[in-house]
């Protein structure tokens, strides 16, 4: 039987893995998550034991920990992972960023999903966690570049902490208009959401295929009209980029 690989996401505060057949084509649709404290040995912990093929990871905690990680992977599964690391033209994409260093890996490696899954059409990649992240790539691989806005539960805190309100926890609504204080900062926060991922789409070429993932993607979703919904893009990210590396 063949070995899997091992695709690893590390963020701020959680790390998601998957494992999956080499050369899988698909989205990946499940994954496993947990908290990490920043320690890459105990991040490597959190790992399921299993002998794979090859080991991907994306991670955003700096250099000397991806180093230190790097290690910590290779002395538990005996092979030495590949980091990913953004590229001005990779896997048919190329970035507009002057210093490819300055674009985020998740944005990247979101880029790289999307584009596969897209089959070579224009397409928008939008990310909603703690930030909201929007990427328009063309047809030809080109990033046309994208924008960084706050997030739903960040522009939400930002708007509770810098104001007076006298907050009530648990009457927060974030569907439709306010009819509580706290109800309408959520719907404002949202609504600033949705309504910068409608102007950032309509800057992107008119067959662009929408896709937006992250933890928020299922909350704004369902207003967003022509947009689908994709798990998982680093992960799936970090497969393409594992395929252009053989």
């Amino acid at each position: 039987m063949t070995a899997p690989d091992l695709l690893i996401d590390i963020g701020n505060s959680r790390v998601k893995w998957a494992l999956t057949p080499p050369h899988h084509a698909g989205v990946l649709a499940e994954d496993e998550a947990a908290a990490h404290q920043g320690d890459p040995a105990g991040i490597v912990a959190l790992l399921p034991e299993c002998r794979p093929a090859r080991i991907a990871v994306s991670q955003v905690l700096g250099a000397e920990v991806g180093a230190r990680l790097g290690l910590a992977l290779q002395s538990r599964y005996g092979i030495a992972p590949v980091l990913a690391r953004v590229r001005p033209d990779h896997c048919g994409l190329r970035i507009a960023y002057a210093d490819p260093a300055r674009l985020g890996v998740d944005r990247w490696l979101a880029m790289l999903a999307a584009r596969r899954l897209s089959l070579a059409q224009p397409v928008i990649i939008a990310m909603a966690g703690t930030a909201l992240t929007l990427d328009v790539v063309d047809a030809h691989g080109r990033h046309l570049g994208g924008f960084i806005a706050p997030g739903l539960h960040t522009a939400r805190r930002a708007m509770l902490a810098s104001t007076r309100f006298d907050h009530q926890p648990g009457q927060e609504d974030p569907a439709g208009l306010g009819t509580t204080t706290e109800a309408c900062v959520a719907s404002g926060a949202r609504l600033a959401c949705l309504g910068a991922l409608d102007r950032g789409a309509a800057l992107a070429p008119a067959n662009a295929q929408k896709w937006i993932g992250g933890g928020d993607a299922a909350t704004l979703a369902p207003d967003l009209p022509n947009w689908r919904i994709v798990p998982n893009p680093v992960l799936s990210g970090l497969m393409a980029m594992l395929e252009a590396t053989d």
